[in-house]
């Protein structure tokens, strides 16, 4: 003898799905979509709304097996459940979403200009990622046609002469800034008459007054 089939008791709710998964280390910036399903036990009564809300936003009701809805920017939390048509229903789930499509911005002090400094001068990269931005990881820059590498905590002390430093960052989620350039001139230290005072006491001779 066959046993009879199963049958949908109460407590026997249907369950829903989503992706991507929930993971609140994790930032996508190409993600296009949340994909939202449902799934009811056999024999289930079938599909009844799909429930979603983001953050402490309103709760949406979508009366669809398979939805999708664009992602927003930044780590937000999407609490999700369903119902069945015999009035079972899940217990509400949750899932921490990060995007982030936008990529940093790096600036440089001094800035570029056709006009010298005086030596010694101290290159100043400053990276910011825009909100609500996973965060700036990383920055870099090259000194004219040299392989690039990273920027240093206390800034780049600058070459005598004229270069041209191309600089960038990362953000967590890998958006690439486009790389940018800086024209800084250089030059020694101009005599003052201080230091031509210094001079001229090691020669045994003194500045005239």
């Amino acid at each position: 003898l066959r046993p009879p089939p199963p049958t949908e008791t109460p407590n026997q709710p249907p369950y829903t799905r989503i992706k991507p998964k929930s993971d609140s280390f994790h930032w996508h910036s190409d993600l296009e979509e949340i994909q939202f399903w449902f799934a009811d036990p056999p024999p289930g009564s079938g599909l009844k709304a799909i429930y979603y809300q983001i953050d402490d936003g309103p709760v949406n009701e979508v009366a669809k097996m398979t939805f999708t809805i664009t992602p927003i920017e930044g780590s937000h939390i999407y609490t999700y459940w369903s119902e069945d048509r015999a009035g079972n229903a899940e217990v509400p789930k949750t899932a921490t979403i990060n995007v982030d499509t936008v990529p940093p911005y790096t600036s440089i002090s001094p800035p570029s200009s056709s006009e010298p400094h005086e030596s010694p001068v101290v290159i100043q990269l400053l990276a910011t990622d825009p909100d609500p931005g996973s965060g700036v990881d990383r920055t870099f820059y090259a000194i004219d046609s040299s392989p690039p590498v990273e920027y240093p905590i206390g800034g780049i002390l600058a070459l005598s002469g004229d270069h041209t430093y191309t600089y960038w960052s990362l953000d967590r989620a890998g958006n690439a800034e486009q790389t940018k350039e800086a024209t800084i001139i250089v030059v020694p230290e101009a005599f003052t008459p201080a230091l031509l005072a210094l001079l001229l006491l090691g020669t045994g001779l003194r500045p005239r007054r």
